[in-house]
């Protein structure tokens, strides 16, 4: 192996438990969260493609309004998601 960035040759020792130590449970947490999340966000959005009819009629909504309803429930994800991200 060569030398590492500061010339000193790093030594199997000290390389692993920094590695895993804390890096990698904590990205593992991440990406179940995220998952956790995009999971939720697809059953909501189709449980809202559902009865996105019933609640126009039930709540006498316009197109417009219902189209702003299904955005913003896309919308959620992503934010969440970067938010969370941050974290990592």
């Amino acid at each position: 192996p060569g030398a590492g960035p500061l010339g000193e040759i790093p030594s199997e020792k000290s390389e692993r438990p920094l590695f895993y130590r804390d890096g990698l449970r904590q990205k593992h947490w991440v990406l179940t969260c995220c998952s956790l999340m995009v999971m939720c966000e697809w059953l909501d959005r189709s449980v809202l493609s559902i009865c996105m009819e019933s609640m126009k009629l039930d709540f006498k909504m316009t197109d417009l309004q219902v189209g702003l309803l299904a955005s913003a429930s896309l919308w959620v994800v992503p934010v969440a998601t970067g938010l969370i991200g941050r974290l990592a």
